[in-house]
């Protein structure tokens, strides 16, 4: 027996029906709806809304009163850790499930479409102000007015929520104003779910919207804007009808970009769904297909990859029916990849098969990454060959004009022929690309000629095959043995990074020093390179023997004098200890010593850096046409902690005897105080300056 009942009866009038009164006042009442349903078989639906027959264990403690005219109700009820609170005034009780009422219903911890009706509601707090009819789907007709203080939609649960409206069957027509500390927005409309498909027809203004974390998008990306929505659809991939956004503005707090409106249109014929985008500075065109941006480059090189041997996925669900037309504007592509700037003209188009036949078009005069600008881009791929051209490439390694790119599939590798000018003549890469048998990519470097520094490189071919190849996959990258010259200038390259195994090795042999340093503005260093790096690491343990030397180091002409980098590994193998030093006629006027490490994305370091009378004069040129003929020279001491990529300084640097020429001013400055500039993690403050 699962029912317990302690209440209080009070009756007056019983033989006149007109003042008939009956008051329950419930100290406590227990039970299972399936067990009052079993006692009193007729209960709910006449006495009880039919609505509560599936509720399962409660318990209720308040009072009823009942006349002939009305019941007024004023209880608590508990149900699955969740609580309801009721103070409603119900007459035109005949129908027990079409009466009307009045008052306040109030919840805490209980599913909202229990009573709305919307099945993406969830758990909520909430308090309303009811007026209307029916307890039942079928029946229900009421005007709602109130708070929800807190309710789950998605996973994530917003907070202060006023709401103002009719709910009728499974209909929802009104306002919603939600003012959450991730989201802030007004919504006037009509959900209407009575039937299989759910009609979305209502507009709404995004005052703002973190999208991370109202769990729409995996970074904390902002939203505002006007979205007018009429939908149709039970899911995501049913939805048919029209969504405009008007005014809105989507990025992140550094980086923002505002778009002026964006209409699109989706239909679904024959199983197939069409979109119809349209906008003057996002993107306009057609999909047929499901097509998802961030997706592509994956989708890509699963059907490239597909024609290999070696290429056995365990399932081929990437395989779709999808082709697009679209042409792409600037501000779309930066919010797919804030690095990336693209002319307005940009196109590209698809066409993917279920039996892995493809092709992709693109096309745009102007393409630009943060190491990479591209001009008049012509790319064409499809299942049997990749033809490319680019009127000019720009980047950090090799710069070029007339670019042209061309493969062909033999054998089960593919051919690549990459063919530009420099300003000393043409270069060429040429190589090949297959897949080993544990599906890693496997680059063979055939014949490369290119210019770099005003050098012309190449490629020394190898009688060993093992050499001039690189291996890549998500967790395994290694280059073997390779080797370039230019003139008696001779490089050569090993790598490998393969989780727990890390090996770097480089070998130097009269390298002039211009030649393979990216040249900073305004200051050309030169000097011989000789020597080797030797890094290694298994597990936690470090090894190296390397020794670089750097003969006759000079910046802008003027001698620096001789530079020599040892790395060892330290005693205990934790870490590799570095030392750095220039000695200018037996003078050590720069070292720098410590140690740093390996780590998955940065190099964790702790440095000591000394200077002893270091010549300014070689610098001037940083001052350009502001400052110059800088004399003097630095006496410092300072650290570098932290990483590579995250530094720390601390300490100091002098200028002893130093003086500039402004020329602008006709003058010369010189600072007889011989300034001291302290260095604290990344600012700089100057003392007696």
């Amino acid at each position: 027996d699962n029912t317990n009942i302690l209440a209080a009866l009070e009756i007056k009038n019983p033989f006149d029906k007109s003042k008939y009164d009956l008051t329950f006042d419930f100290k406590e009442f227990s039970s299972i709806s399936t067990e009052i349903s079993n006692t009193f078989p007729k209960i709910f639906g006449s006495y009880i809304p039919t609505s509560l027959q599936s509720i399962g264990k409660f318990k209720l403690n308040g009072s009823f009163r009942y006349s002939n005219e009305k019941i007024v109700s004023d209880f608590e009820l508990y149900n699955n850790n969740g609580k309801v609170y009721s103070n409603l005034i119900i007459s035109e009780f005949e129908n027990i499930d079409n009466a009307s009422y009045s008052g306040i219903f109030s919840g805490n911890n209980i599913d909202l479409s229990n009573f709305i009706t919307l099945p993406f509601l969830g758990k909520s707090n909430f308090e309303f102000t009811i007026d209307g009819k029916g307890f039942v789907p079928q029946f229900l007709n009421s005007k709602l007015e109130g708070e929800v203080n807190s309710i789950n939609v998605n996973g994530y649960e917003y907070q202060n929520i006023d709401v103002f409206g009719n709910v009728s069957d499974k209909v929802f027509n009104g306002k919603i104003n939600v003012n959450d500390q991730n989201i802030n927005l007004d919504f006037t409309g009509l959900i209407d779910y009575s039937d299989e498909l759910i009609d979305f027809d209502f507009s709404t203004n995004i005052v703002n919207a973190n999208l991370g974390k109202i769990n729409l998008a995996v970074d904390d990306n902002l939203l505002s804007g006007k979205i007018n929505t009429k939908l149709r659809g039970n899911s995501i991939s049913t939805l048919i009808g029209d969504i405009s956004f008007k005014d809105f503005v989507y990025g992140s707090k550094d980086d923002k970009y505002f778009f002026d409106e964006l209409v699109a249109q989706t239909r679904i014929n024959n199983d197939i769904r069409f979109y119809n985008l349209n906008s003057p500075d996002a993107l306009s065109g057609i999909i047929i297909g499901e097509l998802d941006f961030f997706e592509l480059p994956k989708l890509l090189e699963n059907y490239f990859l597909l024609r290999y041997n070696n290429f056995d996925p365990t399932d081929k669900l990437f395989l779709t029916d999808l082709s697009f037309n679209l042409n792409l504007k600037p501000k779309i592509a930066s919010v797919l990849n804030s690095n990336i700037t693209i002319d307005e003209n940009t196109f590209i188009r698809g066409d993917f098969n279920l039996d892995g036949a493809y092709e992709l078009i693109f096309s745009t005069p102007y393409f630009k990454t943060k190491d990479l600008t591209l001009k008049n881009i012509d790319l064409k791929i499809n299942d049997n060959s990749v033809n490319a051209s680019f009127a000019e490439l720009q980047s950090k390694l090799i710069n070029g004009t007339k670019i042209k790119v061309s493969s062909e599939f033999n054998d089960n590798k593919t051919d690549f022929y990459v063919n530009f000018d420099s300003a000393s003549g043409n270069n060429k890469i040429n190589f090949n690309h297959t897949l080993d048998k544990n599906e890693r990519s496997v680059f063979s470097f055939l014949d490369i000629s290119f210019d770099y520094n005003n050098n012309k490189w190449v490629l020394l071919e190898s009688l060993t095959k093992d050499n001039n190849v690189l291996i890549l996959s998500n967790d395994y990258q290694e280059l073997k043995s390779t080797k370039i010259r230019s003139k008696d200038q001779i490089i050569e390259f090993k790598y490998l990074n393969n989780k727990d195994e890390f090996d770097f090795n480089s070998i130097f042999q009269n390298v002039q020093f211009s030649s393979i340093i990216p040249k900073p503005k305004n200051i050309l260093y030169e000097g011989i390179v000789n020597g080797n790096i030797s890094l290694s690491k298994r597990s936690e343990v470090y090894s190296s023997n390397s020794e670089i030397l750097l003969k006759n180091f000079s910046s802008n002409g003027q001698i620096l004098g001789d530079g020599l980098l040892e790395i060892k590994n330290s005693d205990s193998k934790d870490k590799y200890n570095i030392e750095f030093s220039i000695i200018n006629q037996k003078l050590k006027t720069f070292n720098v010593s410590g140690f740093f490490k390996i780590s998955d994305n940065d190099y964790p370091l702790a440095l000591n850096v000394e200077t002893n009378k270091f010549l300014i004069s070689p610098f001037s040129a940083i001052g350009e046409n502001v400052l110059q003929n800088f004399k003097g020279y630095f006496d410092s001491s300072f650290t570098v902690t932290g990483s590579f990529y995250k530094p720390n300084f601390k300490g100091h640097i002098k200028a002893n005897n130093s003086s500039f020429d402004v020329p602008y001013l006709g003058v010369r400055y010189s600072f007889p105080e011989n300034p001291s500039f302290t260095l604290d993690k990344m600012s700089i403050y100057m003392d007696n300056f």
